[in-house]
């Protein structure tokens, strides 16, 4: 038996229409309805991703908190907080809890994605 408090961190996402675990790309994920879940793409296999518990979001908001004013105040970059795309390859999407991006790689956010690798990610786990 499966309790709430114990789900896995991430699991295929094997029941979702598309081109097939394996095949995923940016463009496909992208395409996807909103359907209330979260997803991201490693090596062209699709995962679901779970909501963030009361913990983990407290412990998001004062990463960000603490770089965003170190960053900001400073003129040094931007920082992020998910849900934001950040596709690291044509295969590899992710939603890293915080991220930064430094002014000299701006060039890397555009409207909807960051592309390439930030300068800096944080996962909270």
């Amino acid at each position: 038996m499966i309790f709430p408090d114990h789900l896995p961190i991430v699991a295929p996402a094997d029941n979702i229409p598309g081109p097939g675990q394996g095949h995923w790309t940016y463009k496909d994920y992208a395409a996807l309805p909103d359907d209330g879940n979260r997803y991201e793409v490693v090596d062209g296999v699709l995962f679901m991703v779970p909501s963030p518990g009361s913990e983990h979001q407290n412990a998001v908001g004062e990463i960000f908190v603490h770089l965003r004013e170190y960053i900001k105040l400073r003129g040094l970059g931007k920082v992020f907080l998910a849900p934001l795309d950040v596709e690291l390859a044509p295969d590899v999407v992710v939603q890293p809890d915080v991220i930064v991006i430094l002014n000299d790689q701006r060039k890397k956010i555009t409207h909807n994605r960051i592309m390439g690798a930030p300068d800096l990610v944080v996962e909270v786990v």
